[in-house]
């Protein structure tokens, strides 16, 4: 980023995240804001008790702390939405906005931004030249966050199961300062499992890892930590039935591996996205009778075949399931990572949240799915918490900043009080532009057909 041209001030407003108490993230990290000071950017944080990083800390970098609102800024940057009352006129915003579905949610925040002619950039539809969002920036640490989550949640299933094992020891991964200790703590467990192996009678436990992108890399590298071994998808029942029963096996596949064509003709991704009708899963057959725990990474599009379905379930929990010795059936945990309004699994209908991470799903006398509380008792557990990088904020944040840092000078220096030249915009800014000068861009006008649609 070049320094900012003489007489033009530029002014950037970090807003206080008031959707959710779990939002702990910010655009911009100290580290990053220190280095627009020293460039000539004034920075206003508006204070917070959520945010990750302290007010001291931004005011140590030259950050000015605005108790009010954020009426100086030109640009306005924030995780999520803001309200009607905080809505700077007349400048840009740069947030995740989910309004590009018409979520019911963020409309009353669409139509104020359109009234008070706001030019909103959506970091999710920010797509650089290797055709990656600046969202994903986050995915990383969202598998990191679920896979911590998941290994504390297999301690306390298999406590309610009668086994006490060094899974116990790993916290939620909110709980931890940093990453750093986070790491520690898991790789702790993993040397005490060396050294002291789980009960024979409860392995070996294998787990899979469903697609291989930032979030499934994220989680890989906690899982990393324990003692474990990789082994091909292929050889995943071999080892479910033949390996070292204190041993930790993975797995990790694609849709490609699971997916097959109903004609039986070979399978190829390119034909699946032109045509997804034409193929069903082999999922539930193939893999889930021999996953200990399931880690799904890869987000289900609409017409994408489910990874389990109600039935499935039923199938893996009945008393004809791959049992091992010690247990009732394999499968005891599913974490949804990247779940998306249309989960992978048919039986899940909704998030779990931050206040209550983990729901069990069971099958109850009648053959239908409940979802209950609780460690103990019959059923799978599950988790889907949405934005689970708030779990590990302060890393992510400061990632997150790095990528958006290369546009910040073409957000800070637009003038959205004039008309749009997309002309000279970087195509990642101009397409990732909702509205401005008091209407929806070209782009996303289809969101008022959406709305047209959908009962608010």
């Amino acid at each position: 980023m070049g320094n900012v041209q003489p007489g033009i001030r530029m002014v950037i407003g970090i807003q206080r995240e008031e959707r959710s108490v779990w939002e702990r993230r910010t655009p911009l990290a100290p580290v990053q804001v220190k280095r627009l000071v020293a460039r000539g950017v004034d920075v206003l944080v508006q204070p917070s008790v959520h945010r990750a990083f302290r007010d001291q800390e931004y005011r140590d970098v030259g950050a000015i702390i605005v108790h009010d609102n954020l009426n100086e800024a030109s640009l306005v940057l924030g995780i999520q939405g803001t309200t009607r009352a905080q809505i700077v006129p007349n400048s840009t915003y740069g947030l995740f906005s989910h309004t590009i579905k018409a979520q019911a949610e963020n409309m009353a925040m669409l139509d104020a931004m359109i009234e008070k002619n706001v030019r909103l950039v959506d970091f999710e539809m920010m797509i650089n030249s290797g055709g990656e969002s600046l969202a994903a920036t986050f995915d990383r640490f969202a598998g990191i966050a679920g896979m911590i989550n998941i290994l504390h949640a297999l301690g306390l299933r298999l406590l309610a199961l009668g086994y006490d094992t060094p899974f116990l020891k790993i916290g939620l991964a909110h709980t931890y300062k940093n990453l750093n200790e986070a790491k520690i703590a898991v790789r702790q467990v993993g040397l005490e499992i060396s050294a002291n192996p789980i009960p024979k009678k409860i392995g070996p436990l294998t787990f899979v890892f469903v697609g291989k992108g930032n979030t499934s890399k994220g989680a890989r590298e906690i899982f990393g930590q324990l003692p474990h071994q990789f082994v091909r998808p292929i050889e995943l029942q071999h080892v479910a039935i033949h390996g070292a029963s204190d041993g930790i096996y993975a797995t990790v596949i694609r849709k490609i591996d699971y997916l097959f064509r109903m004609d039986n003709e070979r399978v190829t991704i390119n034909e699946y996205m032109e045509s997804p009708e034409l193929f069903s899963s082999g999922f539930a057959n193939g893999f889930a009778p021999w996953a200990s725990v399931i880690v799904n990474c890869a987000t289900r599009k609409p017409g994408d075949p489910v990874l389990l379905s109600a039935n499935d379930l039923r199938e893996l929990t009945c008393p004809d399931a791959q049992p091992t010795e010690g247990l009732p059936y394999r499968l005891l945990a599913i974490t949804d990572i990247d779940r998306d309004c249309q989960g992978s699994f048919e039986f899940a209908k909704d998030f779990t949240d931050m206040g209550q991470p983990f729901c069990r799903f069971i099958v109850n006398k009648d053959g239908g799915i409940e979802k209950q509380t609780g460690f103990s008792g019959d059923g799978v557990i599950f988790s889907a918490i949405p934005y689970l990088s708030n779990q590990i904020p302060r890393e992510a944040s400061i990632e997150f900043g790095e990528q958006l840092l290369r546009y910040i000078e073409e957000l800070g220096m637009m003038d959205a009080t004039a008309p749009l030249r997309e002309d000279e915009l970087s195509r990642t800014v101009r397409d990732a532009i909702i509205c401005s000068n008091g209407s929806l861009t070209p782009k996303y006008k289809y969101i008022e057909e959406l709305r047209k649609n959908v009962n608010y």
